[in-house]
């Protein structure tokens, strides 16, 4: 099975493909998967540097590009699958978990489904916490998160704000990407607006007014091109949930300008999403650009969230700059 994930409700704008043809995404061959005991399917994202944000456009929130360093770490290369979803959550729940939206998730009536190869949405950033929690100790891992700096209770119900010291941020355990590796394994080497390029098309990626007949609808995983980490989906079709809180001034004053693991502010009212949504503008598809919302959002807006998670990988010391 195959994962996916989405990023923010930014503003929404037509993009004119130049060609009105009805096209529908045709899965890309992948190569021999290797998934875990959950059937989730994780790329190994390289050590290395690179620079983050944009100085692009009136979005100064991206400002000042600057330079982040990560250690290695797994990504799953498709956002969470409905299919995978009710998997890991029915798990959880027969094993004291309790989530905090445990109804069908999917969205239907703004786009989203139920099929079992589409992306899940409507997910608060609460329950993607405690589903990587979940799946983690279905696959006998540690899990990452904690309800205290003492990191002695697993963190398995409620809307616990969790600190960046209450993580195990070297377990073997799943968790959400910080945003420095949302963006890192998104641009996989890249340095324009996407991972594919300057321009997008149809033929790249699900957005408003993309052309293809999945329109304004989630697409099954994995129906456009991976990026050259064997990611898919990276950009559109769902925003994707990652750790950090939202700081509009984080990258410049009073933020930070340049470190290694970074994990963001040490509190806020927002979480961060990243990739761009079905019903985003190509601009909210870039790289770099950056979403919100409230963590507990139950709005029509949820319908356009999603998530993947990531595993550090062992044998690595992971330091890193709050």
């Amino acid at each position: 099975m195959v994962l996916v994930l989405v990023a923010i409700p930014l503003l929404v704008a037509a993009c004119d493909n130049g060609d009105d043809d009805d096209v529908t995404p045709t899965p890309i061959p992948t190569p021999t998967p290797t998934p875990t005991p959950s059937d989730i399917e994780m790329a190994s994202i390289p050590r290395g540097s690179f620079s983050m944000g944009s100085t692009e456009g009136d979005d100064w929130y991206e400002r000042p590009v600057h330079s982040v360093m990560l250690l290695p770490f797994y990504m799953a290369r498709y956002e969470v699958t409905y299919a995978q979803w009710v998997k890991v959550r029915d798990w959880g729940e027969a094993h004291g978990y309790s989530f905090n939206m445990p109804e069908d998730r999917g969205g239907e009536e703004e786009g989203g489904t139920q099929d079992e190869n589409h992306p899940v949405t409507g997910i608060e950033w609460y329950d993607a916490v405690l589903w990587c929690n979940a799946l983690s100790e279905m696959e006998g891992r540690t899990p990452s998160y904690y309800t205290s700096s003492a990191k002695s209770t697993v963190y398995r119900s409620g809307r616990v704000d969790i600190q960046n010291d209450w993580v195990k941020w070297d377990a073997d355990g799943y968790r959400l990407p910080t945003e420095a590796e949302w963006e890192y394994a998104c641009r996989a080497g890249t340095t324009t607006k996407y991972s594919f390029g300057n321009s997008i098309s149809r033929s790249n990626a699900n957005y408003y007014h993309g052309g293809d007949s999945y329109e304004n609808r989630t697409t099954p995983v994995g129906s456009y091109r991976r990026n050259v980490w064997d990611l898919y989906d990276m950009h559109g079709n769902v925003s994707e949930w990652v750790w950090d809180w939202y700081g509009i001034l984080y990258y410049g004053s009073g933020g930070l300008v340049a470190g290694v693991n970074p994990r963001g502010p040490s509190s806020g009212s927002y979480r961060v999403l990243r990739g761009g949504h079905r019903r985003d503008s190509p601009e909210g598809l870039r790289s770099a650009a950056r979403g919100s919302s409230p963590p507990d959002d139950r709005s029509f807006r949820a319908d356009y969230k999603g998530f993947r998670p990531v595993r550090s990988q062992g044998g690595v010391e992971y330091k890193g700059a709050d």
